[in-house]
């Protein structure tokens, strides 16, 4: 097993030094290059990177797979500076160890699959060989904090109560769906333009406070949902929407795809993307055709690409989720420019 110890603070120093350390303890050169982790062919595959989004506020998102045993040992640190949250998305369990040695498994079933500690207790995470972990880590300041809950009495805290009072603490919550899709959208999200950083501050945010308002309410044993049904729907999703000129299948034949039944999977499908799986279908082939007609597509066609024969139903739905026909749009956009951006805020608005 390779085991590698660190010291975590928001500064840059710390990837680098965990780069350092790793390299030390495996015997194989790994660096840090654009902020994302070198790490050789034969140690393993994946991303392993480090974002700051503003002062005393940031992540480490890794989708990973080791091909030796390797244990993280964050070591603490006596100022307790920082708060962390570890997000858990492995279809394979991971091993974390708190500051008194008791065990925590993580992954695969929603429960307890968000760890959260300040940094004046350590911890240590065990990644199995040949396994390919998902996590999102976020990290914020003590500063940081207070500045977002300055409006507050202590008295109304949760679990940052502890934080501001500068007492070291650890424990576990269950990962409900809203936090999975955004933490799946953070570690899935790729940064090619500083704009995009932009949008990731905002789903942490938005993290974040789904934490905060998870942790303040006690989530029904009941509703907790095995992660691999999870991942099998978004999955089949995902290749369903790089189709749209195909018409997607009844929903007893994408349940049966996803191993369950129908009913069971028109729930967690409505709990998953707010929608059921129609009305799904229906706005995404709307959104599919209002980018082709912003770019300059006739509207017959546009409606075609989306299975849609029949023209003049087309322009009705299209009219009932926009607002405005797709003939008017396609105007607009010859004579306005008007941007793809504005466009889908419009169909969310309509739709959600």
């Amino acid at each position: 097993m390779i085991e590698v110890e660190y010291y975590f603070n928001s500064d840059k120093t710390w990837f680098i030094d965990f780069a350092n350390s790793l390299t030390a303890a495996a015997g194989i050169e790994t660096s840090v290059v654009d902020n994302k982790l070198h790490v050789s062919p034969s140690l393993g595959e994946g991303h392993f990177e480090f974002l700051e989004l503003a002062e005393g506020l940031g992540i480490v998102r890794s989708d990973f797979t080791f091909y030796e045993d390797l244990k993280l040992i964050r070591n603490p640190v006596k100022a307790n500076d920082y708060f962390l949250i570890h997000f858990s998305l492995s279809l394979d369990q991971v091993t974390v160890y708190d500051a008194k040695g008791q065990q925590i498994d993580l992954g695969n079933h929603l429960s307890k699959s968000i760890f959260y500690s300040s940094s004046g207790l350590g911890t240590e995470v065990l990644f199995p060989r040949n396994k390919r972990i998902k996590r999102v880590l976020i990290y914020a300041s003590r500063s940081w904090i207070l500045k977002q809950i300055k409006f507050f009495n202590i008295e109304q805290l949760g679990v940052e109560k502890n934080y501001v009072q500068n007492i070291p603490f650890q424990s576990t919550y269950n990962l409900d769906i809203n936090s999975y899709n955004t933490a799946k959208e953070i570690l899935e999200k790729n940064i090619q333009h500083p704009i995009h950083l932009l949008f990731l501050k905002g789903e942490v945010l938005t993290l974040i406070s789904n934490f905060y308002k998870m942790a303040n309410e006690s989530i029904d044993r009941k509703n907790r949902l095995l992660l691999t049904e999870v991942e099998r729907i978004s999955s089949m999703v995902n290749e369903l929407i790089l189709k749209m000129n195909i018409p997607w299948p009844e929903i007893e034949v994408i349940a049966k795809s996803c191993q369950m039944s129908k009913t069971k999977f028109a729930i967690l499908f409505q709990e998953l993307y707010s929608l059921n799986y129609y009305s799904f279908y229906v706005k995404k082939r709307i959104e599919h055709a209002c980018s082709l007609i912003l770019d300059g597509t006739l509207v017959s066609e546009a409606g075609l690409s989306v299975c849609y024969t029949n023209l003049g139903h087309f322009s009705k739905v299209f009219k009932k989720h926009v607002g405005v026909s797709p003939s008017k749009m396609n105007g607009k956009c010859n004579a306005n420019c008007q941007s793809f951006y504005h466009c889908m805020r419009a169909l969310k608005n309509q739709i959600d």
